[in-house]
């Protein structure tokens, strides 16, 4: 079975300009995802979708194929979907992984154990997840009656242990099964992997602050993937 990862980087960001080629550690930020990739035993072609020459032409130069976005799939508000559904009209695979540049606190062996939860264990996509313990809270727009909790009863407050059960993606590792794509039009669909990745891997870049933070994760939590 082929594995393909697609690593997606855009030119345009609305909340930084140009972040995927925005240096972390001296190296474009995308390229982070790009390395990780390519060090994969189980990833068969590493292709990197963008709307930017400069982009495309970092990734060729560091051994990965590349796609070239059209004008519908480079907007702010294009679905990742759409841009697999572009890279399939170029590229054969049996499997995608969607590794996303902003979420570069992986590790190679989490990748992995996805890939081999859909192509062996007989998941039909999987995706990357941090245990949650959080309260969370969402503001009613319809009949604007402010906010109310999604994940608890607030006359019956649980306690942590009791929220053993709840999960949050990362966003970072997404794997799943062409053929249940091209039926469901979605990434996560039918028998569904969690695998449980490092409490840091959960954060993610949106703005300016967050490059400066996720330098300190990449230092010190994840050491064995800084390469200067």
């Amino acid at each position: 079975m082929t594995v393909l990862a697609l690593v997606p980087a855009r030119g345009g960001s609305k909340g930084i300009p140009m972040k995927n080629l925005k240096s972390i550690y001296g190296k474009p930020l995308f390229l982070w995802t790009v390395e990780q990739s390519r060090m994969s035993k189980e990833i068969d072609i590493t292709v990197v979708s963008s709307d930017y020459p400069y982009i495309l032409a970092q990734a060729t130069d560091a051994g990965a194929r590349t796609h070239k976005r059209s004008l519908d799939s480079s907007t702010d508000t294009a679905s990742i979907e759409s841009v697999v559904a572009e890279v399939l009209q170029s590229y054969s695979a049996d499997i995608i992984v969607i590794l996303q540049p902003t979420s570069p606190a992986r590790l190679i062996q989490d990748i992995e154990m996805c890939i081999r939860a859909v192509r062996d264990e007989g998941y039909d996509s999987a995706l990357s997840v941090v245990p949650n313990h959080r309260f969370v809270w969402a503001y009613n727009y319809e009949n604007d009656e402010g906010i109310s909790p999604i994940n608890y009863d607030v006359q019956k407050r649980p306690n942590r242990q009791d929220m053993d059960n709840q999960f949050m993606e990362t966003g970072g590792i997404y794997v799943f099964r062409v053929s249940g794509f091209l039926e469901h039009g979605s990434r996560l669909f039918g028998r569904i992997h969690h695998q449980v990745v490092d409490y840091w891997a959960q954060f993610e870049i949106d703005t300016e602050d967050d490059f400066e933070m996720m330098e300190w994760i990449l230092k010190n939590k994840f050491p064995l993937v800084v390469r200067t």
